[in-house]
Parts: structure tokens; C-alpha cells; sequence
């Protein structure tokens, strides 16, 4: 029970712990918000020395998540890396991040030909006005940059996780389905949401699961607005199941006068 030593330490999160170096002593892990000025919300694969606090390494540099797999001498990795406007890549790495080959990557062209189109990723700043929060963004196939379209945001109050995808989809369900019918979808973080940006952003939730998110998803909405002639941000929809269904019966209950429909699907609400 008595605390030998810390093995990491900065202003950022250690996630899961993907590989055990037994023989080494080399922890491999998660990391998420180390690169500065990257969005924090996608996941590295770092190393560290499990018996003294260390120099952490990152082994796969890329802003995107990364999965890996380790080969049986733990001295190589495959590593494979997406983001929602990034297909994906797939390389092979030494054991202190060295790239050893590129095994390849995701062609489009095919569907690019029949008219699919890339999501977006954006950032706005939350209702405080300085935390940074990171979204996507999915636009019609059709998409017309004269034309004002209608923007509904698709939420989830979280505080265990946020579902704003950290990873790549051709169809990122609802929301790229959604968009068809003529609207901008967003999904985007807001404070509170999850425990994967540290302590001050996952507690900001704690005895307010009510009304935490709402401030922050109405703002980002009215600065996307501001930002692009394309959204009309005077027709603003939001929709989202279990917890994300009690967050849209609240924000329409919070802010009628902005929001123009909610869909509440198995809201977890009284």
C-alpha cells in the first residue's frame, strides 16, 4: 500500500494502459491533450518507465487516435490512426517511434466519384469564453455554400464520454443521414462532457447534470453561425437518445426562444 513512485506527470491525461512490458519495465498507454495546441480529444500511444517518473515518449506523433498492436517481441508496432476528416493509416514503428514503413492507407476516390463528402472538424470556445471545445461537422452531398441551411445539433451530456467521433466512418450514422435531408449537423464537446481532458473540464458537471451543457452547445451553435453565411441560426434544431434525450427536452425548456425543435429519443429525464 505505500506509494513507490510516479511514473507519469504534466498538464494532460493518461488514458488506458494498451501493453505491459514485463521483461523492460515499459508501461505503453493513452495519452490525450500531450501535444500542445492539438484537439486533446484524440489518443496517442506513449511510453514510460514503470519503476521512476520518466521522460513520457510518444510513439505515434500524428494528430489522430491511434490503435496499435504490438508484435510478439514488443519491439515493433502496427499502428493504425483515423480521425473524422482523416480515412485511415497504417505504419509500422520501433518501440521508441521510429517509422519503419507505411503499410498504406484508406482510397476514396470511388466514393468521392459518386458524390460522398468529408465531414468537418471546428473548434469555438465555450461559454466561459477560453476553454477550447472541438466538434464535427456534417454537411448534404448536395451541400450549396450560397444556399442558408437549417443547423441541428446532435448532444450528449455526457460526464463519462462525449459522442463527438474521435475516428474516421464513411456514415457516421444519424448524423450523415441526417445532413441528406438538408440540414448542417454538428456534434460538438462542451465542459463537463468527459474525463478524458483532465479534472477542471470533467468536473465542471458535478451537481449540475441539468443545465451544465446547454450554455455551451447554444454558444457554439451562434458563433458557427456567425462564422458561416450558410447556417441560419435562427433554425436551430437538437436532438439525442437516453442522455442526449434529456439534454434536448432541457434545452428547449432552457432557451425556447432559440432553440426551434428538439427530439427527445428515451430521454433519462423525469
Amino acid at each position: 500500500g505505500n506509494l513507490k513512485n510516479a511514473i507519469t506527470s504534466g498538464e494532460w491525461t493518461a488514458g488506458k494502459i494498451v501493453e505491459i512490458d514485463e521483461k523492460n519495465r515499459t508501461i505503453f498507454f493513452q495519452a490525450y491533450g500531450i501535444a500542445p495546441d492539438e484537439n486533446p480529444s484524440y489518443a496517442k500511444i506513449c511510453k514510460a518507465n514503470i519503476d521512476e517518473k520518466s521522460k513520457v515518449t510518444i510513439l505515434t506523433p500524428e494528430e489522430a487516435t491511434h490503435e496499435v498492436i504490438f508484435s510478439p517481441s514488443k519491439r515493433y508496432i502496427i499502428d493504425a490512426y483515423s480521425r473524422p476528416d482523416l480515412p485511415c493509416r497504417f505504419s509500422v514503428r520501433d518501440i521508441r517511434g521510429k517509422l519503419i514503413a507505411s503499410l498504406g492507407e484508406v482510397n476514396l476516390d470511388d466514393l468521392y466519384k459518386k458524390g460522398w463528402k468529408m465531414p468537418e472538424t471546428f473548434s469555438v470556445k465555450s461559454a466561459d469564453g477560453e476553454t477550447d471545445l472541438y466538434g464535427v461537422m456534417w454537411k448534404p452531398f448536395d451541400f450549396d455554400s450560397t444556399k442558408c441551411y437549417p443547423i441541428i445539433s446532435y448532444v450528449y451530456p455526457g460526464p463519462q464520454f462525449e459522442f463527438v467521433p474521435t475516428q474516421f466512418s464513411l456514415i457516421h450514422d444519424r448524423n450523415t443521414r441526417l445532413a441528406q435531408l438538408g440540414f448542417i449537423v454538428i456534434s460538438v464537446g462542451h465542459r463537463g462532457g468527459t474525463p478524458m481532458r483532465g479534472k477542471a473540464y470533467h468536473t465542471y458537471s458535478s451537481g449540475r447534470l441539468r443545465d451544465y451543457p446547454l450554455a455551451d452547445d447554444k454558444y457554439a451553435i451562434e458563433q458557427l453561425a456567425q462564422r458561416y453565411s450558410f447556417i441560419n441560426g435562427k433554425k436551430v434544431g437538437i436532438y439525442g437518445h437516453s442522455g442526449g434525450g434529456f439534454m434536448a427536452a432541457a434545452a428547449i425548456c432552457t432557451y425556447p426562444d432559440f432553440y426551434t425543435a428538439a427530439v427527445s429519443c428515451s430521454g433519462n429525464h423525469d
